[in-house]
């Protein structure tokens, strides 16, 4: 596997604080004190802004290196066509060319539950693995 999130990709990279320990992989949100924390469908709303949160490779960090509350995160923002390496939940079954959705509060992605949920990502890969991974997807 790739150590590294955005493997193809023409977004955006930006920079923010965690709000809270989040690994690389896990969709993000800004927050009222201009923090950045793991996505919260209940607060953030549907259509939200895609942002996850990816290694810091300039502090010689890897997708397995978490940030720690306080720490200078870096966040990459896709545009449609990019592949990137996003958190999946353990055990989560998806097959490739299935899409995933964010599940509230954890970081996680999982197969999309048929009802209206934003779906950012499709799977370019299948999983069933009983701890959580990073698969590979491209933005929708």
């Amino acid at each position: 596997m790739a150590n590294t999130i955005v493997l193809k990709g023409k977004g955006h990279f930006i920079q923010g604080e965690a709000a809270e320990t989040v690994m690389p992989g896990m969709p993000v949100q800004l927050l009222s004190d201009n923090t950045w924390g793991m996505w919260d469908g209940a607060a953030a709303g549907e259509h939200d802004l895609v942002a996850i949160a990816v290694e810091d490779a300039l502090q010689g960090k890897t997708i397995t290196d978490t940030y720690a509350d306080g720490d200078q995160m870096q966040i990459y923002i896709p545009v449609s066509g990019d592949e990137v390496l996003v958190r999946l939940k353990a055990s989560e079954n998806v097959s490739i060319g299935e899409k995933l959705i964010r599940e509230d509060n954890t970081g996680l992605y999982i197969a999309t539950t048929g009802s209206p949920e934003m779906e950012d990502f499709v799977a370019l890969e299948a999983s069933n693995v009983a701890s959580a991974v990073h698969i590979k997807a491209m933005k929708i």
